[in-house]
């Protein structure tokens, strides 16, 4: 029969503790296997690791996002510009802050 520990911070410290150990010696799986097959609810989403790495996924996602969106911003400036067929490659670059390179591949785009 086992017996559950009494103490929920000490244990979750102790667990805790055992996974920086585990992790150390690539015992990782294994150990989360016995955490799960112990008798008490861990509640992950409390942990603190978990959180942690939560909120670098979301920074990583807005940092992606960001990247994405000022993507799609420079090629709409630059598309726009090529539009009005008034500035030269050399100028839209300057002013969009690209690479002729960029120019180019915007102005072979067929809705350009």
């Amino acid at each position: 029969m086992k017996e559950t520990h009494p103490d929920t911070t000490g244990l979750s410290r102790s667990l805790h503790q055992l996974e920086v150990l585990s992790k150390l010696r690539n015992l990782q799986d294994e150990t989360i296997k016995q955490i799960e097959a112990m008798p008490f609810v861990y509640d992950l989403e409390t942990d603190i690791r978990f959180l942690q790495g939560i909120r670098k996924g979301q920074l990583e996602g807005l940092k992606e996002g960001l990247q994405e969106g000022e993507e799609k911003a420079r090629k709409e400036i630059v598309a726009n510009l090529l539009r009005l067929g008034t500035l030269s490659s050399e100028q839209i670059a300057a002013a969009a802050g690209v690479s002729l390179d960029f120019i180019e591949q915007i102005r072979r785009q067929p809705n350009v």
